[in-house]
């Protein structure tokens, strides 16, 4: 449905006059006529009898406007006609001064500057108050402000924010800034599985298409430079490896438990990698990659059987006498090629492959050269697995002890072979064999082989011959897993983090690896909650689950690290089993990690009727005009934020984040031209915080704020005892001193 018949279906289905009178929008807007006409009327009926016309009525005198359920928000059918306006006037307000511009050029300038003035005013109409009819008004506010002695709007947990804010009100943008570094900082070297294969970190860019968890692809929302860091290798039980920054997320499962965790590579570090000589922290296996489908000239089976049974050079062949095998090779084969058999039907002569080997790059190979091309390690999962069954089936072995073991003399095709099977969810790892021989009384060395041990998910097979098949039969076959092995720190790397509109924003990253700050905006909103506020939490960092188990945890008091660990006392764990058992079920605080950007946050709000909103890293969101550039991107995204603080008359709390130069500099020299992305979120917003910490602070569980920004009242810095142990968040006394330490920050 186009924007117009959106905004006038809104109007009449849903009663939703109101926005379009504060936002004054004209009839002239409107381009299609019968639309134009029908709003017309609508306006016309509302402004005579103080109520809307029917949708019969409406329909009857415009038979032609085909109205349907419009499932959007008002305003955002309101922003689109704007838009269409603006963008239309624009063009024609340079179209017809283009003369003046040329014999007059200052005074074409002038009559252009005022007429898209005028156009401004138009798209952003302003609700001005009348002086003289608010006096009463005002005098009732002065003795509404006396009665709560100062604070009119939302008190926070701190007295002196308060004394500064006079609470956080109604209609008001509230930014929290902290310094960049916890997140998903990889090197630019990394490895990233994308929708055209894999491709190093550096090279992605906002719109790329990469794979997540669930197999399917996921469009990178977000790429955020995080400068050169301490890079760490993590290795994995199955021999695959991927680099990170300390402070990188990781989705982990400590064994024995049915959990999914998510924490920082320093934090498993500080648990431990290993309990009782057990690697302890598991990763989720991805599903199979979906690859999308495409043309493949050679049948996958086929160049699997020939890439382990073939013989590439001179004339070609396929030397393999298991009757199930042969006969599914032959069946695969295009019509033009050929196949005859020797006497025993163990070598047989292939005549036309010639050109589909010479096309894949694989004509003359030795068996030591041969590989997986590229097309077919990307084709769509069926391809892949037919293209592992035909490899395995010439030169797998399924061991007395249930082993799925695959042999090679190509380095290449056992990389390649290890990437095909973890591309369809399972796990491989490789051996290297070199056999020493005598030649001419010296000891040397032998062509080296390679043996994949491969693990299969559930409803997956890496074989399909009946000999395989009947050695298998009863044994107990091992699934994939992958644990975290070591961690070794190897030096700095230039690294970035990106994001993606994933659900769990989990991203395959090196060996299809699963890869993957926010208690402040948990304490503000179990606050808000406690003293009986209605609150939306939108999440676009962690799951909801962790968020919720943070808000217990302020909530109950309770030690986050054992909390989270499910190692309570006694005592702690009585107290929250009574506590949650007493809770009642509807908390009117509602967290959720499926929004994406304003618009579906703004139907939240319809959906929820909060009094105050939270977002955990407006960065994240996505944009719902369709900026081409990360910069653009935020500023449209920090723009509507504020808007609709306006429009919805709720205060809305923010997170985003510094830019880097801030760690060269003391906090009292932190201004808004820190923050990250954008100049427009200092810009837009009403009150941002800044929070700081140095090395000291750290060390003390301290952190500092500094206000800078605020509309009112008088800005102020503090610092605040952070005790995740004892769930303390208090203000402390401190002098002026006190608050600058000449010393590097540390974040």
């Amino acid at each position: 449905m186009d924007a117009e018949r959106g905004l006038i279906a809104r109007i009449l289905f849903k009663h939703e006059i109101q926005p379009v009178i504060d936002r004054k929008v004209l009839k002239d807007m409107f381009v299609d006529v019968e639309a134009r006409a029908a709003y017309s009327f609508i306006l016309d009926f509302y402004a005579k009898y103080g109520s809307l016309p029917s949708i019969d009525l409406v329909e009857k005198e415009f038979p032609d406007l085909g109205l349907m359920y419009a499932k959007e928000p008002i305003d955002f059918y309101i922003d689109r006609v704007i838009e269409t306006y603006v963008r239309n006037k624009g063009s024609e307000i340079l179209t017809s001064n283009a003369r003046l511009l040329m014999t007059k050029p200052d005074a074409g300038l002038e009559r252009i500057r005022t007429e898209l003035a005028q156009l401004t005013i138009e798209a952003n109409p302003t609700q001005d108050t009348n002086f003289v009819e608010s006096a009463q008004a005002r005098l009732d506010r002065y003795l509404y402000l006396k009665n709560l002695k100062g604070i009119d709007g939302i008190p926070t947990p701190w007295d002196i924010v308060n004394e500064a804010t006079m609470g956080f009100h109604d209609e008001e943008f509230i930014a929290i800034v902290s310094r960049p570094g916890v997140g998903k900082a990889q090197p630019l070297d990394s490895i990233v599985i994308t929708e055209t294969g894999p491709r190093m970190m550096g090279t992605l860019r906002v719109g790329d298409k990469v794979f997540g968890k669930d197999g399917a692809l996921h469009e990178v929302t977000g790429i955020y430079p995080q400068g050169f860091q301490d890079c760490y290798r993590v290795e994995f039980t199955d021999g695959s490896a991927t680099e990170c920054c300390l402070e990188h997320l990781w989705t982990v499962k400590q064994v024995g438990t049915n959990e999914f965790v998510t924490m920082t590579l320093g934090e498993l570090l500080e648990k431990g990698l290993y309990k009782d000589g057990q690697a302890q922290w598991e990763i989720p296996i991805a599903e199979a990659v979906q690859y999308p489908v495409k043309d493949l000239a050679l049948d996958p089976y086929v160049l699997g059987c020939m890439l382990a049974d073939g013989s590439l050079r001179g004339t070609i062949k396929f030397i393999n006498g298991e009757q199930d095998v042969v006969d599914k090779f032959k069946s695969r084969l295009p019509e033009d090629v050929s196949i005859t058999s020797n006497a025993d039907g163990t070598e047989h002569s292939v005549r036309g492959m010639y050109k589909y080997l010479e096309d894949l790059g694989l004509r003359n190979k030795y068996a030591h050269e041969k590989f997986i091309p590229e097309v077919y390690a990307t084709a769509h999962v069926q391809a892949r697995l037919e293209l592992l069954h035909g490899l395995f089936d010439c030169d797998g072995e399924v061991t007395s002890y249930g082993s799925l073991l695959y042999h090679t003399t190509s380095d290449q095709l056992a990389n390649d072979v290890q990437s095909l099977v973890e591309s369809l969810g399972g796990t491989a790892s490789i051996s290297i064999m070199e056999p020493m021989h005598w030649y001419g009384g010296e000891l040397r060395k032998g062509r080296a082989s390679y043996t994949v041990s491969i693990q299969m998910p559930v409803g997956k097979k890496c074989f399909s011959s009946k000999k395989h098949e009947g050695k298998l039969a009863g044994q107990t076959v091992e699934l994939p897993q992958r644990r975290i092995a070591s961690v070794e720190k190897i030096g700095r790397k230039e690294m970035q983090c990106i994001t993606v509109d994933a659900v769990d924003q989990l991203y395959l990253t090196d060996h299809y690896v699963v890869t993957h700050n926010t208690f402040l905006l948990v304490i503000l909103a179990e606050f808000f909650w406690q003293n009986g506020l209605r609150v939306l939490f939108v999440s676009n960092e962690m799951p909801e689950q962790q968020i919720a188990r943070r808000i217990d945890a302020v909530h109950f008091k309770l030690p986050y690290k054992q909390f989270r660990a499910g190692l309570l006392p006694d005592p702690l764990e009585q107290k929250y089993i009574e506590g949650i058992k007493s809770m009642k079920d509807n908390t009117d605080l509602w967290i959720v990690s499926d929004t994406h950007g304003i618009t579906s946050i703004a139907t939240k709000i319809d959906q929820y009727k909060p009094d105050i909103v939270l977002i955990d890293g407006l960065y994240l969101l996505q944009d719902d005009r369709g900026a081409r550039t990360s910069w653009e991107r935020v500023s449209n995204i920090s723009r509507d934020t504020k808007r609709l603080a306006r429009q919805k008359q709720i205060p809305i709390v923010a997170t985003t984040q510094f830019n880097r130069a801030v760690d060269d500099i003391r906090p009292e020299k932190a201004t808004l031209s820190n923050i990250g992305f954008s100049d427009s979120l200092g810009q837009d917003a009403d009150v941002v915080i800044g929070l700081f910490k140095t090395k000291d602070m750290e060390l003390n569980n301290e952190m500092m704020f500094r206000f800078l920004k605020l509309r009112e009242g008088e800005p102020v810095d503090f610092v605040i005892m952070w005790d995740l142990q004892r769930m303390e968040f208090k203000t402390l006394d401190v002098s002026e001193d006190e608050l600058y330490i000449d010393e590097e920050l540390d974040f």
